[in-house]
């Protein structure tokens, strides 16, 4: 087996752990919604919850770094993303006393990153994919959810998972 294919068995490995994790914390806010007065005692759960995946969230992206410049993605869909995220960077940076002046920081790179104009879409598509794992590291301190506040980035990876080669 090559390296590519077992990064993009261990992608795949990864993407199921996070949607696990990501239906155990959905029904841990359900379960708030359910039980107010134990709401202290899930928020902790959700916590602990979020901690034992980040080292996941951190390795996906970490290998989605590694292998997005490898994935062929058309520039019209690159374009499509990019504008996406163009635009949601825009409407934090509005918001900056909504983030930590970590994220802050992170977001004017990843904004100032697709805004040069000297770049094709797919190039800037890249570079933003190798601002996420500081970025997701710096949003998970903070309990901030790229899926809530920035899904763009994660179609952005989807868009690139879909032209890696297939097994």
């Amino acid at each position: 087996m090559s390296d590519q294919q077992r990064t993009l068995d261990r992608l795949a490995h990864l993407e199921e752990l996070m949607a696990g994790y990501g239906e155990q914390i959905a029904g841990l806010e359900t379960a708030k919604l359910l039980e107010p007065l134990k709401k202290v005692l899930i928020d902790q759960n959700i916590r602990a919850v979020r901690k034992e995946a980040h080292p996941y969230e951190t390795e996906y992206w970490k290998l989605m770094q590694q292998v997005a410049p490898q994935s062929p993605v058309p520039e019209a869909e690159a374009q499509v993303v990019v504008a996406d995220i163009v635009a949601e960077v825009e409407g934090a940076v509005v918001q900056a006393d909504r983030y930590a002046p970590e994220v802050m920081a992170l977001l004017q790179q990843i904004l100032q990153t697709l805004a040069a104009g000297d770049q094709e879409s797919v190039g800037k598509l890249v570079a933003s994919l190798s601002l996420m794992p500081p970025f997701v590291q710096v949003a998970y301190e903070k309990e901030i959810s790229l899926d809530v506040h920035f899904p763009t980035f994660k179609r952005g990876a989807e868009l690139v998972k879909r032209y890696l080669p297939k097994k």
